[in-house]
């Protein structure tokens, strides 16, 4: 009987390509993987120097006070590739400290050579001094030959025998050399941060990059809420809340979960902080994600402001290893990890829910230091049912996920406003009426009170274009300018937009007529005349003349003019404790540019707010300026039937 013929497993060199370059081609995750060896050496610090710019001669320096390396330690553990230092056991411990260990799956001593070409290894031994410096290649590994066939041979650069002397400097120095990273990694230890728990839990581990710890937090953007802290005291989570901020939980299996979770006051932009990370022994095991969960989520919009940490060491004592090498995700198919999963989709779900609530309920309490300290004033004095139609209102805009608080009390101030002026009542009513407000309810609404409020101006605009025919007509009658003048008291924007604030001053009523006589006194003019027309507002006065339409303006006019605008002038410079600082004038008249002499008196006056114009300018300005603004407005709303009708009557 004839021998059966016999194969042989062998490994070529190029697998260092799948199991370093492939799998950790980030800064972050290279320098993390010798973290992870420097912890389960019972180091105490670790220091990560990067040179101040990177070139073909850089360097990076991984250094640690560990227990270090024998020679021995260096061929049978260091330079087996695969050898799980845990052995048999599902869990293992440190030398020193009993630390957990991190290392499993023995490739993380190859994670350099995503990063570099080159991994020099200084050790010497806390057990008896003994130093060893080595260097492996890229280059030379990846050589055609067959590794379980023949070994690869790794020349040692320098070694001193064991030295008791030497004890004192023990620890490993990895240095990377012929970096392929071009520039220095961005926010690395922001993102080394969030890569351990280590340096927050432990007392005895200290991480420091270019001499400086890495952050205690990730970021340092604005925190709105902290759970378990902000948990309500009804909540039905069974959870003890350690002093550190940490919640424990106890999971259906028995296994026990730590987590924490935070909510951002706007949405988080990094993808690697946004959603739970999970953690086994200190060490990231999945980076931020949200527990799988899909779609149809209450509250869904708040995935984009959550970031949290949730800490499950058993996942790393199982007998399969569910963490993936590069410590980026766990197998959740794997059925021991389902109960972490189930549990950690339940934890988002009501952790939105608390959050959705909570935000709302701290919108509606800013409105009186965001919109000012009356808001609450204002609203109280609605009448009841008004006032439970507006707050219902403001609570249902307040429940909306993407209305930051400053947009909030933008609405809640124009909401409160167009109640209070009679608008949008009915649109305001429908909003309080809404069981479960969302953003495509809210865009709706927008939509309809922009169609409300462009016909609501438009309707103030037909009005005062009908008044500017009002007018038109008593210019082409030439009525006298007393009728003209009280036409125009009543709607001073008829002079122009700026003046649509002022009304006709009553108060200066026998002072304007003093002016007026000691001006027709020193004219030797007609001692019974009157100034035509004085408007204020706030401490701004304006002094209106009017010529009947048809006359032309004479320099008599012009004189008597200007006279008032000085005296009225000096006698307010002179009483610096009255209400009015600034006085301008208009005088309006036709056929003003008739003669040149005038004209140039017109400029002149021009420089110190002393304006002329005519009834024809007065009129086409006044209808242009608002048969514009209509335009305008029919733009805004261009498909609307409602604004339609109402400029077919215009």
């Amino acid at each position: 009987m004839s021998k059966k013929p016999t194969l042989e497993l062998s490994f070529h060199g190029r697998i260092i390509d799948h199991l370093g370059i492939q799998m950790y081609q980030s800064a972050v995750a290279a320098i993390a993987e010798m973290v992870s060896n420097a912890w389960d050496a019972d180091a105490e610090q670790v220091k990560i120097i990067f040179p101040e710019k990177i070139d073909e001669n850089s360097e990076i320096a991984i250094v640690d006070d560990g227990h270090g390396m024998t020679f021995d330690d260096c061929q049978t553990k260091f330079l087996k590739v695969g050898l799980n230092r845990r052995g048999d056991k599902s869990e293992g411990k440190s030398l020193e400290k009993s630390r957990p260990v991190l290392g499993r799956k023995g490739i993380g001593k190859l994670a350099g050579f995503g990063i570099a070409r080159k991994i020099e290894i200084l050790t010497v031994s806390k057990s008896d001094g003994e130093r060893t410096k080595f260097c492996l290649d890229l280059d030379e590994l990846r050589g055609t030959d067959y590794i379980g066939q023949n070994p690869k041979l790794i020349t040692v650069l320098e070694y001193s025998p064991p030295d008791k002397s030497k004890i004192k400097d023990h620890g490993t120095t990895i240095t990377l050399k012929n970096l392929v990273i071009k520039k220095q990694p961005d926010k690395f230890s922001s993102k080394m941060a969030r890569r351990f728990l280590l340096p927050q839990t432990s007392a005895d581990f200290k991480v420091f990059v270019n001499g400086e710890p890495l952050p205690q937090e990730a970021t340092d953007k604005e925190v709105e809420f902290i759970f378990p802290r902000d948990l309500p005291e009804d909540t039905d989570r069974e959870c003890e809340v350690e002093k550190d901020g940490w919640a424990t939980e106890i999971l259906p299996s028995g296994d026990v979960v730590k987590w924490r979770v935070n909510f951002f006051a706007k949405p988080i932009s990094e993808d690697e902080l946004r959603g739970i990370s999970i953690f086994a022994n200190g060490k990231i095991a999945q980076t931020p994600f949200n527990f799988n969960l899909t779609g149809g989520l209450v509250s869904q919009h708040g995935l984009e402001y959550m970031s949290g940490q949730v800490q499950a060491d058993f996942i790393d004592k199982f007998a399969e290893d569910i963490i993936a090498p590069e410590r980026q995700r766990i197998n959740w198919e794997n059925s021991e990890a389902e109960p972490l999963l189930l549990w950690g989709q339940k934890l988002v779900k009501d952790l939105l829910s608390l959050w959705k609530k909570a935000r709302a309920e701290k919108k509606e309490k800013i409105l009186d230091d965001k919109v000012g300290g009356n808001f609450s004033e204002r609203l109280e004095n609605l009448e009841p049912t008004e006032r439970s139609t507006v707050k219902q209102a403001l609570s249902k805009l307040a429940s909306i996920e993407s209305i930051d608080d400053d947009q909030f009390a933008l609405l809640g101030e124009s909401l409160l406003t167009a109640w209070e002026d009679g608008r949008l009542k009915a649109l305001i009513s429908k909003v309080s009426e809404i069981d479960e407000m969302q953003e495509s309810d809210l865009l709706a609404i927008l939509v309809e009170a922009k169609v409300l409020n462009a016909l609501h101006t438009a309707e103030a605009v037909k009005t005062k274009l009908s008044v500017i025919a009002g007018l038109q007509e008593r210019i082409e009658r030439k009525d006298l300018e007393n009728s003209v003048r009280d036409y125009i008291a009543k709607n001073a924007w008829l002079i122009g937009p700026r003046w649509e604030t002022f009304a006709v001053e009553t108060s200066l009523k026998k002072t304007l007529e003093k002016w007026a006589a000691e001006v027709e006194k020193d004219l030797g003019k007609d001692k019974n005349k009157r100034i035509d027309l004085a408007l204020s507002s706030g401490d701004h006065l304006l002094v209106v003349e009017f010529m009947q339409p048809g006359l032309p303006l004479d320099r008599d006019h012009i004189q008597r003019f200007e006279t008032y605008i000085h005296t009225i002038e000096a006698s307010l410079n002179a009483n610096t404790g009255g209400r009015f600082n600034r006085v301008s004038g208009y005088i309006i008249a036709d056929k003003i540019d008739k003669k040149p002499a005038n004209n140039i008196k017109i400029k002149a006056m021009a420089k110190n707010e002393m304006y002329a114009m005519d009834w024809n300018t007065l009129l086409n300005e006044a209808f242009a300026n608002w048969h514009d603004f209509l335009g305008v407005l029919s733009e805004r709303v261009p498909d609307d039937v409602r604004m339609k009708r109402l400029l077919e009557k215009i």
